[in-house]
């Protein structure tokens, strides 16, 4: 089976950090024996944009772990209002333009596209005329925020939902949204991004040992937080609360491991506070360099305002970590609360202190917690019971697509 895979968030070999989870999706069903090719449309703002939006997009093209990768860019304005519904009918021409130069030595059986707005409503049309089935893939903010911004990005939204021929979302919770926005041809499918559950694992080393080769301390309990460093990953809580249970347990730390507008205030913070033997802003790292990070704390904490199903919780609970977040977007269907993690309401700095003291103060159930975690990443959320799933799916599709094409030229051929 072939498959073209349509997204403009794809990992690119000069961004260590962006949109990995597709790229290990797509090793994956290419393990199962799926071929991959990705087709991902970069937005570019000419300076004198629309003068010169008529000329043929540049295309580079690489591998990425012996993926192929096709990289296209298009003119788009800015993505707000009537300029958005504009971008999304220059991404249209881009896409078509491609994928019918691309059939030519890639005839792939089914596209997958990755985000209702503006992936897969542009791609609508394009399946049709190209006659091959479309899986979109709804993503969060594809569905939660950009179809409110305007009721033409609703429309296209519910465009995308109602014409392709299976819709997928990352979580169930995402899939209600989902239907709340148009009617799906078929029930919407879950398809859980997964984890590396062999790299992210719990340390089998000295974790002091692991600690000092990080700066940290080698001592005391570790907490640690993986994100942007935004205001609405609630760092502001964090530090607050932070500093509440600092008062019960004095050795305990804390590491924030990323990057972001908020670092600043962060960092001006811990000066503040004269902190900065027990709280470490590092700045971010490379994807592969985060179990490192994760194996050296013994509880991890994601208090953003806002969330989807954050792969980074996934990964901190294939660590052996327990985790505490709060309660927004699908995470509670990543973490069991009391079972593998405590969730808290958004900005509730009282009662994320609360779950961290309890936390800090209990290491039986920290590693009770820890245990049970790491066998729901493994059972639930690895990336081959995420590969196995979508390629389940890609064949269910192609299948069906057929077997309608079949029937219909035996009408065809029926009614001559």
């Amino acid at each position: 089976m072939r498959v073209r895979l349509v997204s403009d968030m794809y990992a690119r070999p000069d961004r260590v950090l962006s949109a990995t989870f597709l790229h290990r999706q797509a090793l994956e069903v290419t393990r199962i024996g799926v071929e991959v090719r990705v087709l991902s449309p970069v937005p570019a703002f000419p300076g004198r944009w629309p003068k010169k939006a008529h000329r043929r997009p540049h295309v580079e093209r690489y591998e990425l772990d012996g993926v192929p990768v096709m990289r296209a860019r298009f003119p788009k304005p800015l993505p707000f209002g009537p300029a958005a519904l504009l971008g999304g009918y220059l991404l249209e021409r881009t896409l078509r333009r491609h994928v019918n130069d691309v059939r030519r030595e890639f005839d792939f059986d089914l596209i997958y596209g990755i985000r209702l707005f503006p992936i897969v409503s542009s791609l609508v049309p394009i399946a049709s005329e190209v006659g091959r089935p479309l899986l979109g893939s709804a993503m969060g903010s594809d569905v939660h925020t950009h179809p409110y911004r305007s009721r033409g990005i609703r429309r296209l939204t519910r465009r995308a939902i109602e014409r392709s021929d299976q819709v997928a979302a990352v979580s169930r919770a995402l899939g209600r949204e989902v239907v709340a926005l148009g009617e799906p041809r078929k029930p919407v499918r879950t398809i859980y991004n997964g984890v590396d559950t062999e790299q992210f694992a719990p340390p089998s080393g000295e974790i002091s040992a692991a600690r000092e080769a990080l700066g940290l301390p080698r001592g005391g309990t570790g907490i640690c937080t993986v994100c942007r460093v935004e205001r609405e990953k609630g760092l502001q809580e964090l530090a607050e609360a932070f500093r509440t249970v600092r008062h019960a347990y004095p050795e305990a730390w804390l590491v924030v491991v990323g990057d972001g507008a908020y670092r600043a205030k962060l960092e001006g913070w811990v000066e503040s506070e004269g902190l900065g033997s027990r709280v470490f802003v590092v700045g971010a790292h490379p994807h592969d360099e985060i179990p490192r990070w994760l194996g050296a704390a013994d509880v991890f904490v994601l208090a953003g305002h806002n969330e989807g199903l954050p792969n980074v919780v996934l990964e901190a609970m294939a660590c052996g970590l327990p985790v505490v977040a709060t309660d927004v977007g699908w995470t509670s269907e990543a973490v069991v609360h009391g079972r593998t993690g405590l969730l808290v309401p958004a900005a509730d700095t009282g009662r994320l202190a609360g779950a961290l003291d309890h936390l800090l103060g209990d290491e039986e159930e920290r590693e009770s917690m820890g245990r049970a975690g790491r066998h729901r990443a493994v059972d639930t959320f690895g990336w081959r019971e995420s590969g196995e799933t979508l390629v389940s799916l890609y064949r269910e599709i192609v299948d069906e697509h057929n077997s309608h094409r079949h029937v219909a030229a035996e009408a065809k051929r029926g009614g001559a």
